[in-house]
């Protein structure tokens, strides 16, 4: 499929300097009272797949309590990781040591025990959980032998999370607002970890595309045909409102034109290929994926807008976004 955006991937590799300074760290996480049964022992190691499901058990229990008033009990804590345990035996996965392959079951075992909880939280508190399981499992994968932090893993993880909203309990109505958020939180948190980790600032761009491209490809494969064009449309303006305040975060009043562009395009060029693989293959749906990028793009604008990023930044970025608008 032709377009006729512009994919301004020459600013991915020399104009990200300097953004690195303007990452946070995280403190590593203590032990916490929640045990996860061990599965049998593969070569001497303990099984990957427990040793994930730990630390998202210990990071529930310490940072729960600061997306919902009282956090999560342990007993709600063990209740999902039994279900993402009960779903990698499910699928002959629990002894499997390769990250890549268990994660997506792993995290449809995370979302459908969420959903089953019925937590009855806000929007903002749902996908603030829900994007607090997407940093965690990323965390906790980093952590493992041999693997890094890759494009590849980060648009595993987020196809998965945003394939399994609905599973999570977000229903049709709140899928929009909550995409948005999730977007807004994970692309903060890949700022730490970059920043954490001294990667080098040309791959951040890889990485924000990746997690563009994992969001879009994870929301073509909804039920597009009961969502409507009219909600897929704003589903994916607020992603992209949820991306500049995401962005926003990694921009200071120091940052160059070249710096802004870079991460708008890195966030486009993703959603566009997203887009091409997810829905692009539906073609039955009849859904103008430059229409849907659009969208995206006239949310990143209004993002920008609402946005804390400095004001320079900001009209750097809107004179950006509207450039792109008209390429479509």
């Amino acid at each position: 499929m032709k377009m006729k955006i512009l994919i301004v991937s020459l600013f991915a590799a020399g104009f990200l300097s300097g953004c690195g300074k303007n990452f946070q760290t995280t403190a590593p996480l203590s032990s916490a009272p929640v045990s996860v049964t061990p599965a049998p022992q593969v070569s001497g190691q303990t099984v990957v797949s427990n040793k994930i499901l730990q630390d998202i058990a210990n990071g529930l229990l310490q940072q729960s309590n600061g997306v919902l008033p009282s956090g999560l009990t342990p007993s709600q804590i063990q209740s999902l990781i039994l279900s993402a345990s009960s779903a990698l035996h499910a699928g002959g996965l629990a002894n499997n040591q390769n990250v890549h392959s268990l994660l997506p079951t792993l995290i449809q075992g995370l979302t459908q025990g969420l959903g089953n909880l019925q937590l009855g939280g806000t929007n903002s508190q749902n996908a603030a959980l829900l994007a607090m399981i997407g940093k965690l499992v990323l965390g906790s994968a980093l952590h493992l032998n041999g693997v890094g932090l890759t494009a590849e893993l980060v648009q595993l993880v987020t196809q998965s999370l945003f394939q399994n909203l609905p599973a999570a309990g977000v229903s049709n109505g709140d899928l929009s607002q909550v995409a948005g958020a999730i977007m807004n939180g994970l692309i903060g948190h890949l700022g730490q970890q970059a920043g954490l980790q001294g990667l080098p600032n040309t791959l951040l761009s890889s990485l924000l595309q990746s997690l563009t491209s994992g969001a879009t490809l994870g929301i073509g494969q909804l039920n597009l045909a009961n969502l409507g064009t009219t909600l897929i449309s704003d589903i994916l303006h607020q992603m992209g409102v949820g991306s500049a305040n995401g962005i926003s975060g990694l921009v200071d009043s120091n940052g160059s034109s070249q710096l802004v562009q870079s991460l708008i395009t890195a966030i486009v060029n993703g959603a566009q290929s997203g887009l091409v693989q997810g829905i692009g293959n539906q073609p039955n749906l009849g859904l103008d994926i430059k229409q849907l990028l659009g969208n995206l793009i006239s949310g990143q604008h209004a993002g920008v807008s609402a946005s804390p990023m400095p004001a320079a930044q900001q009209q750097v970025a809107a004179a950006f976004l509207q450039f792109l608008l008209s390429r479509i």
